[in-house]
């Protein structure tokens, strides 16, 4: 007789193991004369080949990265942080608006350059929704702008031929017509300028010559003025400019930047601003004691201030 095999009584405090639960069911019988590997289950499994695997920086995984969004760089202090832009359709073409923030500023405000185009400044903890709400309000204010400045434009093509340019104060009208074939020379005070064929037209090879001859002039005037008046110390740096808007400008650093159409005006309305950014070494601001420094550097600077009001906006 066969006795009946009963399984020996599990230690107390441990566990039986139960084998089915870890074999894997689809591995093949074991072979004698070979080693028995138990199989580890499928979620084992994958933990395992995991901790050979690194994500590699270049391809994250969307699934377990967050990527944080990138914090915008604050604006620097007294400048301007450039925005959006967006163009505004019109019968006559399309309006370009620029979008720019700034720290300092305590509304929305929209201005209209002599360009053609339109900035509206966002301030502090405005939004760009809001910012083109704004200007989507003012449209109509936008368009009668716009429809002035197409007017002066179309004005100013058809009177083109018949120019004029100014050099130190004194309007000398330019020729409608210039042979290139006789070598025509053009005279403009002391300078004599040869017209060459292919090298732009005649006002812009005048106003190239003006320029060359302001970077000659200006300089020197400059330094001349400032060691009059004990202010040669001070200047770091002068660079000659194209500027549109301004006569001239001096930072903190001592660089006083000209614009070279300061030729054209008058002399005494060229000391006057050259000793205007002379004073700004001294007052980096225009308030009282700023206008009391360039009275006493320019006593008759009201003369040139009018004169500039008058016949500034046909040379700049």
């Amino acid at each position: 007789m066969h006795s009946k095999s009963t399984p020996s009584p599990t230690p107390p405090g441990r566990r039986r193991r139960d084998t089915a639960s870890t074999l894997d069911t689809a591995s093949p019988p074991t072979v004698p004369g070979t080693r028995t590997v138990r199989s580890v289950q499928p979620s084992r499994q994958l933990d395992w080949f995991r901790s050979f695997w690194r994500p590699s920086p270049s391809e994250p995984s969307p699934s377990t990265v967050s990527v944080p969004p990138a914090p915008s760089a604050p604006p620097r202090r007294g400048g301007t942080g450039k925005g959006d832009a967006e163009a505004i359709p019109t019968p006559q073409g399309s309006i370009q608006v620029e979008y720019v923030r700034h720290p300092r500023a305590l509304r929305y405000r929209l201005i209209f350059r002599r360009d053609g185009t339109a900035r509206c400044t966002i301030p502090r903890g405005g939004t760009l929704t809001n910012a083109r709400r704004f200007v989507a309000e003012q449209e109509p204010w936008l368009l009668q702008r716009w429809q002035a400045f197409q007017s002066r434009k179309t004005s100013e093509l058809a009177s083109e031929a018949p120019r004029s340019i100014y050099f130190r104060g004194e309007a000398i009208p330019l020729p409608q017509e210039m042979d290139p074939d006789t070598g025509p020379v053009w005279t403009v005070g002391p300078l004599t300028i040869p017209f060459v064929l292919n090298q732009g037209s005649l006002l812009q090879q005048v106003e190239r010559q003006l320029r060359i001859q302001a970077s000659q002039e200006l300089p020197q005037r400059l330094i001349k003025l400032a060691r009059l008046h004990g202010l040669d110390d001070k200047i770091r740096r002068i660079t000659i400019r194209s500027q549109r808007t301004r006569w001239g400008s001096c930072s903190r650093r001592g660089t006083v930047s000209l614009n070279w159409r300061l030729i054209q005006l008058p002399p005494s309305v060229s000391d006057y601003i050259l000793l205007h950014e002379l004073a700004h070494l001294r007052h980096m601001n225009h308030g009282p004691r700023f206008w009391a420094e360039v009275e006493r550097l320019c006593p008759d600077y009201l003369r040139a201030e009018e004169w500039l009001k008058q016949h500034g906006r046909r040379v700049i």
